[in-house]
Parts: structure tokens; sequence; C-alpha cells
């Protein structure tokens, strides 16, 4: 289960962090200053890292921000509960994820000196080892490629899918898919079919646009957040799924399931949009409230996202842009 999201944010607080990440970007002040024990307004220390929510509206600034930090840094960022929405016990909890492995990546971990069991020449793997299937699923919480947690220089990174490959169990067939859906949500009796010719005629120039970024637009961010922080505890769970959708193309889906809401986000490069039409038609029997895309710290990527609902709120990604001409069929 996941717990109530961090506390409300002080603007003043928001505003003093935010601007530290633009310094930082605009060199005025260094990596070690950026990352300094933070004070708020109240002169308290805090972990926590509210530009984050902020910069993911200015994704921009985020994919800088990434490339300019070294690499222990930026898999600090990427492992926050402003980017992954869950903490480190909760990833060790969930899934099993060594915390010693976590802190490897951050450059956390501290080497005992003390003598190993013997090997010939050098041991390669251990505990402390991080699996690649960890990176892969490390890599579709944060929406990033693994080599934001591999490599020191991501400057020309690209968009890659590879990384489903190596998740386990992450292969569905429509029926299991469908299956796995309906165990999270409460069915609905509704159908809704999606017209494609009225998505072509809705989409204009502007189908990317980008949301004002104010602020205020944090606000907004936390809304749905704020109508379930009531609960103690809210279930919180993610899933890379490979979806073989028609003999001859694969989908690759994270699936995000929170508060018995559940958000799907198609991960696939160039996606046409037929595709993701069959997709919502696959899925017609669940109330799928919204459509639209999120950003990614790849410029060119942007994944197309659905909103299934049931009774419950459903807590939207921080920066989902809503495509309201994605109209159904009567």
């Amino acid at each position: 289960m996941r717990k109530k999201p961090r506390s409300t944010i002080k603007k003043e607080d928001l505003i003093n962090t935010h601007n530290r990440a633009l310094r930082f970007l605009n060199d005025e002040i260094t990596e070690e200053e950026y990352f300094s024990i933070n004070l708020d307004s109240e002169n308290k220390n805090t972990i926590a890292w509210p530009e984050l929510y902020f910069l993911q509206l200015e994704m921009d600034k985020l994919s800088s921000l990434f490339k300019k930090l070294t690499i222990h840094n930026r898999c600090s960022l990427l492992l926050t509960y402003e980017i992954i929405g869950m903490s480190h016990n909760e990833l060790n909890e969930k899934y099993g994820l060594v915390k010693d492995q976590l802190r490897k990546l951050i450059g956390k971990l501290k080497i005992n000196t003390k003598k190993s069991s013997s090997v010939k020449i050098r041991k390669i793997n251990g505990p402390r080892s991080v699996p690649y299937e960890t990176v892969a699923f490390l890599s579709v919480i944060a929406r990033v490629t693994p080599n934001y947690f591999l490599k020191e220089d991501i400057s020309n990174e690209e968009w890659s899918t590879d990384h489903f490959e190596h998740l386990p169990d992450s292969k569905l067939t429509a029926d299991e898919l469908i299956e796995f859906l309906r165990s999270k949500l409460k069915r609905e009796d509704d159908n809704h079919d999606y017209d494609i010719d009225k998505i072509k005629d809705g989409a204009g120039d502007d189908q990317f646009e980008l949301i004002e970024k104010t602020v205020d637009g944090i606000d907004l961010a936390f809304e749905e957040i704020d109508t379930i922080e009531g609960e103690d505890e809210i279930s919180h769970d993610i899933r890379g799924i490979t979806l073989k959708i028609s003999p001859t193309v694969e989908l690759f889906l994270r699936i995000e399931e929170l508060n018995k809401g559940i958000v799907i986000e198609v991960f696939n490069k160039g996606l046409e949009i037929q595709v993701f039409i069959d997709l919502l038609n696959l899925l017609s029997e669940f109330n799928i409230v919204m459509v639209g895309y999120v950003n990614t710290v790849i410029s060119t990527q942007k994944n197309f996202t659905l909103v299934i609902k049931n009774e419950n709120p459903v807590c939207l990604p921080v920066g989902f842009h809503h495509l309201p001409y994605f109209y159904k069929s009567t």
C-alpha cells in the first residue's frame, strides 16, 4: 500500500527550490551547492525536492538538469519520491528491490572492507550488484531509458523500449491484459468506441501545445492527490507490459494503478494513431475517462496516455496533457 503523499509544499519553498535549480542550470551555482542540505522557509532541513514537480511541467528544463548532473546525482533525483511516487522502502517492500542496489546507483553504498568469500580471480556479481532487470524496471517507473542510470554522458540519448525485453513476466496477450485490469478495477458495463476520423478532425497543429508554466500550476498538479490525502494508505503499483496487439505490432505499456484507478502510457516510439485507437477499443469495456499524453525527458518522445477510473478519484501524472478532441462515438 502507498503511504500518504508528502505534506503540502509551501509556495515560497517551491519558488526557492525551483530558482535554485535554474541557477544551477545557468552555472550560477555548482552541482555540490545544488545538492547541499536544503533549508525551507522555516529554516528546517528537508530532503524533499519539490522543484521536480514543477520541472515535470517544464520538461525541457528537467531534461537539461539530468544531462548536466553527474551520474550518481542524476540517479538520486530519478529515484526521488517526486519523480517515481515511491520511497526506497516501498520499492523494497513491493518489489523486493535490494536497498544496497539502490544505494549503489546513487553512489551512497559504503563498501565493506572486510575480506569476503575467496574467489580465484575477482568477484563480478553479488548482492550489491545492480541487475539489468532492476535498471529496466526503474527506467519504466521513471519514464527514462536505462542509460540514464548507467551512463555518465546522455547528451545524445534517444528513446528506446529495448529494456522491456528484460522485465520479468512482462509479455501479455490481449485477453491476459484485460483480465489483469479487471483484477484491479471494478468492471464497467458501458462499451465505448473511438472514431479515428473524429480524432483526426479535432487534432490541430497545437496537438502538443504545452500548458502554461506558473507556480499555480503546481496546485493543479496536486489537486487529485489532495482528494485522497485523508486515507492513511492507498494502493499503488506500476508494471511494464509488452502487449502484442496484432500479429505485427507490439505495444510497450507503463501501467500504473493508484487508488484503484489506472493510468496506461504507451512507450512506443513513433506510435501511429490508429494503433492507439486499437488499444482504446480493446479496452472499451473499461471506463476510460480521459485521453492525453505525457512528455518525457527526450523531447521527441511523448507517451500517449489513457486514464481508467472507477468510483475513486484518479491521480493523474504530473504534467499530463489532456487531448479533449478524442471524442466518443454514440
